[in-house]
């Protein structure tokens, strides 16, 4: 099996052709900042801590969110969606967003699931994945990478926009700039954001463990086999009742057999034994709920505690965006994106893709757009037929 821990995946985007590109890069530092910042933020992830930004560093300008979506064709005229040069009012794509999917096995065994996580900003066409409560299914931005005071992404050249410190570095990065190669600004202009699926709990699958409770030793005990209730007996008083979730999101229980994932038995959650003096037990009170439950005495089995308030893929994903005004990169932005799998699952089969809504010409000439794939070099790029757009006022893609 494959357990991927992080890829770098660099999606390069420029205004007449539009490319997706794997490649890496690397570059010396050229400029130190130290500025001001403000109180770091401590919320929890989820759509509240949602923010935009502007990226407008070169001939280039766009909106983009923390959630993973370049542009936004809902907001009327798209008066800042791809503007190119910046300054005409000309929009040349619609939205962009990552895609990132992999195949796995939920509670329910089976054959495998397909999960899929993006950061859609217009729902058209049902093209959002949503709950039955409207909420979006895909990407939302982990808290702490930017200042909870306002409500911009971290751009490097405003600091007011930077979090007190960085959750993913020590504090001697406090009030420097969070640069992927060090404590300065590559680009002209770039921005830092993390995002993860966390919160797309379409299907019952559960990739994140507990922290304290992983890869334990344990006793399946059948309660009452009528009405599938079970324990879990452990040999130590280690579960702890404000740590495991039963109501709600519930925790749940998975049993390895052996190291294929497929193999794994599930168990629902429903309570805590008799606690000691110190409020722990050595005891967790579970239901076969699932049919990957198996309704039996079992001896010394490994197990973990499965997060149910953590779910999708257990993807974070780190990105960057840069701008240059040099001639030779004027007209581009690079995205990167550093996938890192956070969970406790190992995955065989992997996706990533970017969806792109290009319109050359501007909206209302997308009749006569192209688009290719160019195998060799792994390049996707569009163009204008006939080079021209009658649209305002006319002129040449």
């Amino acid at each position: 099996m494959i357990k991927i821990k992080k890829n770098w995946i660099t999606f390069l985007l420029l205004v007449i052709t539009i490319p997706v590109i794997i490649f890496a890069a690397d570059g010396k530092p050229d400029t130190q900042i130290k500025k001001w910042w403000f109180s770091k933020n401590t919320g929890t992830v989820g759509a509240v801590d949602r923010k935009s930004g502007i990226m407008d560093g070169n001939l280039i300008l766009t909106l983009f969110y923390n959630f993973g979506g370049i542009g936004n064709w809902g907001i009327a005229g798209r008066l800042n969606s791809g503007i190119y040069p910046k300054g005409s009012g000309r929009s040349y794509f619609a939205e962009f967003t990552p895609i990132i999917g992999a195949e796995c096995y939920n509670v329910h065994g089976g054959n495998p699931i397909h999960i899929f996580s993006d950061g859609i900003v217009v729902d058209s066409r049902n093209q959002m994945d949503k709950d039955e409560n409207n909420k979006q299914l895909g990407f939302d931005p982990l808290p702490g990478y930017a200042n909870p005071l306002q409500d911009k992404i971290a751009m490097s050249d405003d600091p007011e926009s930077w979090p007190s410190s960085w959750p993913d570095r020590d504090d001697s990065w406090s009030g420097y700039w969070n640069g992927q190669y060090g404590k300065y600004v590559r680009g002209d202009l770039e921005t830092y954001f993390a995002m993860s699926d966390f919160g797309n709990d379409e299907f019952p699958f559960y990739p994140m463990n507990h922290p304290d409770y992983n890869h334990k030793i344990g006793d399946l005990i059948v309660l009452n086999a009528s009405i599938e209730s079970m324990s879990l007996v452990s040999s130590d008083y280690i579960f702890d009742p404000d740590k495991i979730r039963v109501y709600g999101d519930k925790d749940v229980l998975k049993v390895y057999n052996g190291n294929k994932e497929k193999n794994a038995d599930f168990y629902e959650i429903v309570g805590i034994g008799d606690l000691n003096s110190e409020g722990l037990s050595n005891t967790l009170l579970l239901k076969g709920s699932f049919e990957t439950s198996s309704v039996r005495n079992q001896d010394d089995v490994e197990y973990s505690i499965m997060r149910g308030n953590k779910r999708g893929l257990g993807f974070q994903v780190d990105v960057r965006g840069y701008q240059w005004t040099h001639p030779a990169a004027e007209d581009l932005i690079i995205w990167t994106y550093w996938i890192t799998n956070v969970s406790d699952y190992s995955y065989e089969k992997t996706m990533f893709s970017i969806y792109g809504d290009a319109d050359v010409g501007d909206d209302g000439d997308q009749h006569d757009d192209c688009a290719w794939f160019d195998r060799k070099n792994s390049i996707v790029y569009q163009w204008d037929r006939d080079m021209w757009s009658n649209v305002k006022g006319g002129f040449k893609p």
